[in-house]
């Protein structure tokens, strides 16, 4: 996207070489195994790839279980078991105590052996994930009979499991076939005895028209519904719309109401169409009203986001600038909009009405290379900006038709990709090309240096971000990988963990949510990741990455409410992700318990976290965080009761104590006097007794 380094000719054939020394192992290795042990290495190979529909492929981990899956006899395992080792003996796959993956992403295009393999068999192996997707879905929502296979595609899965050539399907894949032929079986036993006496009843009334009229409408409705499963990938709300229009034809359709069921546990996305190029950054206003994107296409778009119906663009397209444009930033009383990129310079614009937006004054051109982030302070006085030359400048915006340049902050020996206050207002952290970030203090509108940089970083810094509460600082890295610090006491951050790995690219861009529960991560692997932080020390992926049609995903943001995200991206495509309520994480470890207050207002969780949350339940049925959590268990808290007034709350946990708390106001809970001895306990009727 904005890189100052450059591939030389002596670069690049040593990238070739490293491919055929590769490939030329591969080969070697694949000679030196027998026949049954070549069929095996061909099985393992293409279990470890994950085929591509629309995107390129990549390498996937597997577990040793999945490598034998199906296979039968014993001298069958025996040769999996010895060509595994041999391709681990080669370095061509990467063993662990539990997994097994290819070790490099570039043996996928540098052997031909293999890729000849994936190019012959990618339907199959299309299918095949397809299939195990779907039973893995059936396996997690107990097994629900309205999700298993049916005509045609059900054959189609069987011929691929009954195929002693193909790479078997996973044990769960399995056993969700064998449902869906029982399934099928008694289906058409049903429908043969319904059919003699259908067919009886018809021979009166049925006549040639009627019998085509019935096969237009399968075919219409089978399109319908075909058209549902293409799109799930590249466009969810699109798939989820069509799948309803299905649902509405035949609402006793169990496939179709199976897909429903699915999609309602998944984010969909509302596409924004609107820029003729990639889109860089998009933000929203402080009060979730308006959106700006910024383009490749070198122009900002503003957008209405009203509470129902669709985005809706406002104006004509922000120019000026002579280049791309990868900053769109609002000023935290929503007033002005900064924009900034690669012709160096910053603008900024008067959007008090978006549908007219004036620029205001002449183009800040500090002469230091590329803009590549703004960030303005809590009270809009202060803007920071980064640029290519490694420096981070700070301007006076206190008056946005005025803006005055204040200070440099020099450290970075490379270009600085990223600049982020705190909530508070009292930090500034950096992220640069030189693998470091950096916290500089704010005071009295002055910045200094604050220690010396967080290193840990195996690679450029392009994202950082503070969270809510301004305690967790999460660094961006190239590698892939973020990384979460301390910085409650900003003179001495420490890691936190190790880095939350799992995107394939570089990481562009980070968010957290409002509340601070959830960190959203942008990558150039074409996905958008949700990590469940309402933990840091715990930290882990939350539901399956949101994949955009192709291409990089550029950035990442939250919307104020925190019910939506935005993801920008190559295509020139910005979505509008809707979360669903499950994506709300209530505890780091599990819920182990739930209350709900008489009234139905307040609900109550307990976790293995050791701590208890209040949710305010709204009139959208939707619960959402208040209040600190509730801490002081010991263990786990398995045991939750409000009185009968729904203004205390007993909390009991497996450390056999039990504390009472005043909730009347859930956004200030109190603890009610000491502990009590016991892990629950019960309101009377009348709530003045506590058994």
């Amino acid at each position: 996207r904005r890189s100052a380094g450059k591939l030389t000719i002596a670069g690049y054939r040593a990238a070739g070489g490293i491919h055929g020394a590769g490939a030329a192992t591969a080969e070697r290795t694949w000679d030196s195994l027998d026949a049954a042990e070549q069929a095996a290495a061909r099985r393992i190979l293409l279990r470890l790839v994950q085929v591509g529909e629309t995107t390129r492929d990549v390498r996937r981990r597997a577990t040793r279980a999945e490598l034998l899956a199906g296979i039968d006899d014993t001298g069958t395992a025996r040769a999996t078991e010895r060509a595994l080792e041999s391709l681990a003996a080669a370095r061509l796959v990467t063993l662990d105590a539990n997994a097994v993956e290819i070790s490099h992403e570039a043996l996928l295009e540098a052997w031909p052996r293999l890729r000849t393999w994936i190019d012959d068999n990618r339907a199959e192996n299309v299918l095949r994930q397809r299939l195990e997707a779907d039973a893995q879905a059936w396996d997690d929502q107990g097994r629900d009979s309205s999700l298993l296979y049916r005509g045609a595609r059900l054959e189609s899965a069987m011929r691929l499991s009954e195929d002693e050539h193909a790479v078997q399907p996973t044990p769960v894949a399995r056993a969700f076939l064998a449902a869906s032929a029982r399934t099928a079986r008694r289906s058409r036993w049903i429908r043969r005895g319904g059919v003699a006496l259908v067919c009886v009843l018809a021979l009166i009334a049925a006549t040639a028209a009627a019998i085509a009229i019935d096969q237009r409408n399968e075919a219409e409705y089978q399109q319908l519904v075909s058209a549902s499963d293409n799109l799930l990938t590249t466009d969810p709300s699109l798939a989820a719309q069509l799948a309803l229009i299905a649902h509405r034809e035949r609402p006793d359709d169990p496939v179709v109401n199976g897909r429903l069921l699915a999609m309602q546990h998944a984010p969909l996305a509302t596409p924004l169409r609107g820029h003729s190029a990639a889109v860089y950054l998009g933000k929203f206003r402080p009060d979730g009203k308006v959106l700006a994107t910024a383009s490749e296409d070198r122009t900002v778009q503003l957008w209405r986001l009203p509470d129902d119906g669709d985005p809706v663009r406002l104006g004509e397209p922000l120019t000026g600038h002579r280049g791309w444009v990868g900053v769109a930033l609002f000023t935290p009383d929503g007033r002005t909009l900064a924009t900034a990129g690669e012709d160096g310079t910053i603008r900024l614009w008067d959007v008090r009405d978006p549908e007219h937006a004036k620029q205001l004054g002449e183009p800040l051109d500090g002469h230091h290379g590329i803009v590549y982030m703004i960030h303005f302070s809590p009270d809009g006085k202060l803007m920071a900006s980064a640029h290519g030359d490694g420096s981070v400048r700070i301007w006076d915006v206190s008056d946005p038709a005025h803006p005055r340049w204040r200070q440099d902050l020099t450290g970075h020996t490379r270009a600085v990709r990223s600049v982020a206050f705190s909530a508070d207002g009292s930090l500034l952290a950096s992220g640069s090309d030189d693998h470091d970030a950096r916290l500089w203090r704010v005071r009295d509108g002055r910045l200094s240096a604050l220690g010396g940089p967080l290193r840990g970083a195996s690679d450029k810094v392009h994202a950082t971000v503070f969270s809510p509460d301004g305690e967790t600082l999460a660094v961006g890295v190239e590698d892939g990988t973020v990384q979460l610090w301390d910085v409650r006491d900003p003179s001495k951050p420490e890691p936190i963990g190790g880095p939350l790995s799992g995107h394939e690219g570089l990481v562009w861009e980070l968010s957290f949510s409002p509340d601070g529960r959830i960190l959203a991560s942008a990558s150039s692997d074409g996905t958008a990741r949700l990590w469940n932080v309402a933990r840091p020390e715990r930290a882990g992926p939350l539901g399956r990455p949101l994949a955009a049609a192709s291409g990089i995903v550029y950035a990442v943001e939250f919307s104020p409410d925190g019910e939506h995200l935005l993801t920008a991206s190559e295509d020139g495509i910005t979505r509008l992700w809707a979360l669903p309520p499950r994506l709300l994480p209530a505890h780091a470890d599990g819920v182990a318990s739930v209350a709900v207050s008489p009234d139905g207002g307040l609900l109550a969780t307990g976790g293995a976290d050791q701590a208890a949350q209040l949710w305010r339940v709204g009139p959208d049925r939707r619960p959402r965080p208040v209040g600190p959590s509730l801490a002081g268990p010991r263990g786990v808290v398995g045991h939750l009761q409000f009185d009968p007034s729904g203004t205390l709350l007993a909390v009991g946990s497996d450390d056999e104590q039990l504390q009472l708390w005043r909730v009347a106001d859930p956004g200030s809970p109190e603890p009610v006097g000491r502990p009590l001895e016991g892990s629950s306990g019960y309101f009377s009727r009348d709530g003045k007794v506590l058994v």
